[in-house]
């Protein structure tokens, strides 16, 4: 049995359950006055380019799109769940628990780099660091993401746990946080996902896991032949160096492919599991994993 959503979670969920009794007309998704409405988690974009991409869109699809960059990842998934989000993109834990909970449905899969379908987890050190192996990371302070992070949480946790590592753990909020927290020397080490090349001033110390890159999703009360404007506008946007520039702000996205949840099946369960043994994984994990929003003021400014 699958342990319970994050106590956040559930409490996000709550407050737009509300939304769900509104009446909307799905029949006329995407004109005027009723925009497909699609969000896109803290990771995957800002206003600016949330603004630009909504724009692209709009234009390429011929119908009116709004896209909204949640606040939080509880914020995501849980407006995911509404009537009124008909699709985005989510981290790949974000879309897993919106597709276990609200059945969302992938049907693009973001590629980066030379179209590679995949992303690994790393945990990165100090080039000066004399830490060569996991079990050095031994009661050192960890900088992971945060609690929906698969890259920057999940996967090293885990990693950590079966190598019967305990480490000291806080959460930076992004990537570029927790790399900054590990230059500055204010951790040992910090969870992010693989590049081309270490982040400067950094080495990778360990390869935590490797997972499928996250897809664009649909809303199940979207009508097939919006979603299918919407894929035709994003695989001709990626086709377009403009485009693929603009896919870039979003997680480092090169470009997309055609998928189905088929993909994501045998990780859901991975995940799972994983998300089941997080109590048990770092010190502190019950509070960090309930809490709305981890407290980075114990690592300075970051």
């Amino acid at each position: 049995m699958r342990r319970p959503a994050p106590l956040a979670l559930l409490l996000a969920v709550a407050l737009l359950a509300p939304l769900t009794g509104c009446q909307r007309d799905t029949a006329t998704i995407g004109e005027a006055g009723n925009p497909v409405v699609l969000v896109l988690s803290p990771a995957h974009g800002t206003a600016d380019s949330a603004a630009r991409l909504e724009r692209e869109l709009s234009r390429r699809a011929g119908i009116v799109v709004d896209i909204r960059v949640a606040a939080s990842a509880e914020d995501a998934v849980a407006m995911a769940g509404t009537p009124h989000v008909d699709g985005g993109v989510l981290s790949l834990f974000e879309y897993l628990l919106a597709h276990q909970r609200f059945g969302v449905e992938a049907r693009l899969q973001l590629l980066r780099g030379d179209e590679a379908r995949s992303h690994r987890g790393v945990l990165v050190v100090r080039e000066d660091a004399p830490a060569r192996t996991l079990a050095d990371l031994a009661g050192a302070r960890v900088a992971y993401v945060d609690r929906a992070s698969t890259t920057g949480y999940l996967l090293p946790a885990h990693a950590l746990a079966d190598a019967g590592v305990t480490v000291s753990p806080t959460f930076a909020g992004s990537h570029d946080a927790a790399l900054a927290a590990v230059r500055d020397g204010r951790v040992v080490a910090a969870a992010t996902y693989a590049r081309a090349m270490p982040p400067p001033g950094t080495r990778v110390l360990a390869t935590t896991g490797e997972l499928p890159n996250e897809p664009v999703f649909f809303a199940p009360h979207l009508a097939a032949a919006t979603r299918e404007r919407l894929v035709a506008a994003l695989v001709e946007l990626a086709g377009e160096p403009d485009g693929r520039a603009l896919l870039g702000e979003l997680a480092d996205a090169t470009g997309v492919i055609a998928v189905t949840d088929a993909l994501y099946a045998p990780v859901d369960g991975v995940l799972a599991a994983t998300a089941r043994e997080l109590e048990d994984l770092v010190p502190g994990a019950w509070r960090l994993t309930h809490q709305q929003r981890a407290a980075t003021s114990d690592l300075g400014a970051l």
